[in-house]
Order: C-alpha cells, then sequence, then structure tokens
C-alpha cells in the first residue's frame, strides 16, 4: 500500500503530512498537501474489499451531485478505479464531529449545526418515488443478516426473537412512504464535517435516497451508546424530537409510523454495535442485544 501511495503522490505531486485511522475497510487514508500548501483527504486500496468500498464512494458523490446536492459531498479533485487498485483524492473538510464534540466548549450546539443542514438537504433533494419504500426493505433484510450471521449462534441459540424477527417485514408493508430524500443508515458521527461553508459528509452509498428518520436513530444511537460523545444525550433527544416532528412532516409520515421507523433505526444499529462487541467485549455485546429487544418491540407496535 505505501508503494501506492508514493506512486500517487510522486504523479501529483503531493506529500503525504499525516495519517488517518482506515477503519475497518479501507488500507490507507491519508492528509496529503500539493506545492500550493492546499490539503487534500487521499483514499487508497488494492484489496478487493477496498477496492469496492472506493468505487461505492464515488458512485455515491456522483449520485449525490445528481440529486443537486453537490456542496453537501467534499469536491473530488481527482479518482481512479480500476481491477488492481483504486482512490479518491478528495477536498479535506477538517475534524469531523467525533472530533469536535470532544474539544467543543458547547458540543450540543453542533447537534442543532447539524439538523440545520440535514434540514437543508433533506428540503433540497424531497421527491416522490419508491426509493422510501426499497430502503425500508432493504434495512429490514439488513437487521435479519446481522441477526442470522452474526449474532443468534453467539447470543440466542433458542432464537427467542425469531417470531418477532419475521413479522417485521408484514409489519411495515403497508405503511404509505410515497415521498422520500436523502438518506443512508451508514450515517455516522465520524464521516460528518461541520465546516465554515456548510455541513459535508464523506462516505456515501451508491443509493442516496430513502428514510432519514432511520438515519437519525442509528447516529443518535451511534454518537450516544458507542462513542459515549460529550452533549450526545442531550444531542439523542435533539435528534430523536427532530426526525419524528421535523422529518417526518417533510415527508407526510404521521407519527406513529415514524416512531416505529425510528425503532427500526436504533434496533439496527443496537445489532449493529452487537455484531461488533461479541468477540472483544461480550458482557456488553449482551447488555446491547437485551436492549435491542425494547426496539424490536416498538417497531412492532
Amino acid at each position: 500500500m505505501d508503494d501506492i501511495i508514493e506512486e500517487i503522490c510522486r504523479k501529483r505531486g503531493l506529500q503525504v503530512i499525516d495519517w488517518f485511522k482506515a477503519g475497518n475497510i479501507c488500507d490507507a487514508v491519508c492528509k496529503v498537501q500539493d506545492e500550493n500548501s492546499n490539503i487534500f483527504v487521499l483514499k487508497a486500496g488494492s484489496e478487493p474489499r477496498s477496492i469496492a468500498e472506493i468505487r461505492r464512494n464515488y458512485y455515491g458523490y456522483t449520485n449525490i451531485a445528481a440529486a443537486g446536492l453537490s456542496w453537501f459531498v467534499p469536491e473530488i479533485e481527482a479518482a481512479s478505479i480500476n481491477p488492481e487498485s483504486a482512490y479518491i483524492l478528495m477536498e479535506y473538510c477538517g475534524d469531523n464531529l467525533v472530533e469536535q464534540s470532544r474539544s467543543e466548549d458547547d458540543p450540543e450546539g453542533l447537534y442543532l449545526q447539524l439538523m440545520g443542514g440535514l434540514l437543508e438537504v433533506y428540503k433540497a433533494s424531497l421527491k416522490k418515488g419508491p426509493e422510501g419504500k426499497i430502503a425500508v426493505s432493504t434495512i429490514v433484510d439488513k437487521v435479519i443478516e446481522q441477526y442470522e450471521m452474526h449474532i443468534y449462534m453467539r447470543l440466542d441459540r433458542e432464537r427467542t426473537i425469531d417470531k418477532d424477527l419475521m413479522q417485521i417485514r408484514e409489519s411495515l408493508e403497508d405503511i404509505d412512504l410515497s415521498s422520500c430524500c436523502f438518506s443512508n443508515w451508514d450515517f455516522t458521527p465520524e464521516d460528518v464535517y461541520l465546516t465554515p461553508s456548510g455541513l459535508k459528509y464523506s462516505d456515501p452509498h451508491e443509493d442516496v435516497f430513502g428514510i432519514p428518520i432511520i438515519d437519525l436513530a442509528c447516529f443518535a444511537g451511534v454518537a450516544r451508546d458507542a462513542y459515549h460523545l460529550p452533549g450526545s444525550e442531550e444531542g439523542y433527544q435533539l435528534l430523536k424530537d427532530f426526525a419524528l416532528l421535523t422529518v417526518s412532516r417533510i415527508l407526510s409520515i404521521d407519527s406513529h409510523t415514524a416512531q416505529r421507523l425510528f425503532s427500526l433505526g436504533r434496533f439496527l444499529q443496537c445489532l449493529l454495535s452487537v455484531r461488533f462487541r461479541i468477540e472483544t467485549e461480550p458482557e456488553k455485546a449482551k447488555v446491547l442485544f437485551d436492549k435491542s429487544r425494547r426496539y424490536l418491540g416498538g417497531l412492532l407496535l
């Protein structure tokens, strides 16, 4: 991977000035600087999963721009995707929300800024179409996948939630979701930036439309329960109220359905947190799995 980074930097006249934690997928993410001291982020990979991740991001950026939201994602300076390797060179947006909240005197205020930016995004991308219903079905698939592939054999061998789990799809089948807007259930604090020029999001999927009530539930849960960020207790309630009151009105979703969709997002986020803690923090994983039952019950009401 060092060879790929060195080659890209040599060709484009760049110098690596810092390395970011690459996360679970990409081989390397670094901060680079050009000859005019302009700073960018370089994301590169040569493994199949890394190449797929960069391809997904690239088409996500393209699709968000096509939705009229080019200002919402970092500007792409250059990109290359081929079977052997891939990279994206993009605008550097500064500290993400995780870092900002840990250094901010008023971390609760960051959530107010976030909601202001998201309100603009949701209104600008609002449209009629089937994408909302499709996105909810995708989330249900994701929930069942987490349970079947990663959780039940370790924490629920008697399959105590199996019956309720199988009822989720049927229970959501008849809800009215004729409108949709920008949405990504994998919308997390480490990929969000509150910049002087507005809100930026750096890790889009290819599908960019759906029901963001689910996203906000996942985001709030990650910020409070996974990262324990400063201000996240207050932030959780702010995001929940924003999802259930403001976003539901934008999408013409009734309050009962909005609450169920928020519970679906919290259920998904809990299962993902369980999955990634089963090996390293088994006791915490068990507590989170028990907590997830409450959200499962809430979405079936």
